[in-house]
């Protein structure tokens, strides 16, 4: 058997697991009781697990001996209404991710599609082998087959794979065929949306029965990680959900990222530098809020000295009544500079923004706050 690691290829690999005659968890359920068979299943586990990449594979998993399109498996997170409400903000979030709404989404693996019909895109079409596809809804395009790369070839601008990837026994070249399908030569981006069990608490605990044959692959965060560099995609989010049990992992392909992050970082500065060079033109006494490193940086970024901001506000008293490095501006406390009524305060910091915001709007009523 080949313990060649499928995620990073990576031969720092030991067997953890072994079970023979094993039984299929998921797509096993009969519809009445049966005499028990002295007969072997012929269905092993025997797992190894990558110590470059943190991630774990049957070696013995066999697809064809497992019936996908199969109505013989029970879905309980459809019965589960925080499940459901999870699927639904996951959608959205997705969609504000991304920045805009897609002309083309794709779902592989789509289930009874409860996903694919809360995400917001112009045209969506949803691939499910099972009978599940059936209750998809009507206003999405369904197509009641197994994925491969030789039946598709049309551009999408996002593909969605959900509980998909544990059963794929090479998940890398499967990320690679759905972009080998799916991106258009001509398109600037491209985005692979992947969700998967989360094995870290498999690992951390020594939760045994979390290996079962249906499922071939065990990722973690690291393994992910390795899983985009791999596939030659960045990460454009990772996290985890559902009390750790779930990750998720947005990878966006660019063929021209370098220059749209140069793009960004200029954009960035020259809309900051025109905002600030109306509010000195207009005459108003403006501070800043927030002596942090990402403050220090801007107003030293920028060449804003204290002639044009006289004072940065902060709390941390530690910091009051010093000045900054390089721009020189002294460093006061939020009661103080109340005195001195500002007409515009620009907050610096990421940090402890909703925090700062909420101050603001208490102690300068009248100011107008703004945020880098």
């Amino acid at each position: 058997m080949n313990n060649l690691c499928p995620v990073c290829s990576s031969r720092k690999s030991k067997k953890i697991f072994h079970q023979k005659n094993s039984v299929l968890a998921r797509y096993g359920f009969l519809n009445k009781k049966i005499n028990a068979s002295s007969k072997p299943s012929g269905l092993s586990l025997e797992v190894y697990y990558c110590g470059n990449c943190d991630f774990a594979w049957n070696v013995a998993f066999d697809f064809e001996k497992v019936k996908y399109d199969s109505d013989a498996i029970i879905e309980s997170g459809t019965f589960s209404k925080r499940y459901m409400d999870y699927q639904q903000s996951t959608a959205h979030y997705l969609k504000k991710l991304i920045g805009y709404q897609p002309e083309v989404m794709v779902e592989i693996g789509a289930g009874s599609g409860l996903f694919i019909k809360e995400f917001d895109a112009k045209r969506k079409i949803a691939i499910e082998p099972s009978d599940e596809a059936k209750r998809i809804d009507k206003s999405i395009e369904v197509i009641n087959d197994f994925y491969t790369k030789d039946k598709y070839n049309f551009k999408a601008d996002i593909v969605v794979s959900r509980q998909v990837l544990e059963h794929i026994s090479d998940p890398v070249n499967f990320i690679k065929d759905i972009i080998s399908s799916f991106k258009s030569k001509n398109s600037k981006e491209f985005f692979v949306y992947i969700e998967v069990p989360n094995s870290t608490p498999t690992f951390r605990f020594g939760r045994f029965y979390d290996f079962y044959y249906e499922h071939c692959n065990y990722f973690t965060v690291r393994s992910l990680i390795h899983l985009a560099a791999n596939v030659g995609m960045d990460i454009v989010d990772l996290s985890t959900a559902m009390d750790s049990e779930l990750i998720s992992i947005l990878m966006k392909f660019d063929s021209n990222g370098s220059n749209i992050i140069e793009s960004n970082l200029h954009e960035n500065r020259s809309l900051l530098e025109k905002k600030l060079q109306n509010s000195i033109k207009s005459g108003q006494k403006i501070f800043a809020w927030g002596a942090s490193g990402n403050g220090v940086q801007i107003l030293n970024t920028l060449g804003i000295n204290a002639e044009i901001i006289s004072y940065v506000i902060d709390s941390d008293v530690n910091k009051q009544g010093k000045f900054l490095p390089g721009t020189l501006q002294e460093i006061i406390s939020p009661n103080r500079a109340v005195m001195h009524n500002p007409d515009v305060i620009i907050v610096l910091t990421q940090f402890h923004k909703n925090e700062i915001l909420s101050q603001c709007h208490e102690l300068f009523k009248n100011a107008d706050i703004w945020f880098v």
